[in-house]
C-alpha cells in the first residue's frame, strides 16, 4: 500500500521536532512552497543546498501516442518543472536502506 507523505504530516512532525504549533508549521510550509511556485514562475532556477533544484523546462509541441488507442496524437507546447535531487540526499537513501 502507498502512502503519501502530506503537508499535514510534515506540519506534525515539524510540531514535534521543533515545537511549533501546528498552524506555525503549516503557514511555513506554504510560504516555503508558495516561493518555489512564485519564483519558477519567473523562470528561474531554485537550489535548495544538500536537496534538490528546480528548473522550467519548455517543450515543443510533438506527435505522441494514445496509449489506450494507439491512435497519433499532438501533445501541445508546454513548460514542464525539472526537480533533480542532489548526491547528498541520493546518497543518503541508497547509504541508510
Amino acid at each position: 500500500m502507498r502512502k503519501n507523505f502530506t503537508r499535514n504530516k510534515l506540519a506534525e512532525r515539524i510540531n514535534v521536532k521543533l515545537g511549533y504549533s501546528k498552524e506555525e508549521a503549516k503557514e511555513f510550509i506554504e510560504i516555503f512552497l508558495n516561493y518555489i511556485k512564485i519564483n519558477i514562475n519567473e523562470k528561474e532556477n531554485i537550489k535548495i543546498s544538500k536537496l534538490a533544484s528546480f528548473k522550467v523546462i519548455s517543450k515543443k509541441e510533438r506527435i505522441g501516442r494514445n496509449p489506450k488507442t494507439g491512435q497519433d496524437a499532438i501533445i501541445s507546447e508546454r513548460k514542464v518543472v525539472s526537480c533533480r535531487f542532489s548526491k547528498n540526499l541520493k546518497n543518503k537513501i541508497n547509504n541508510d536502506y
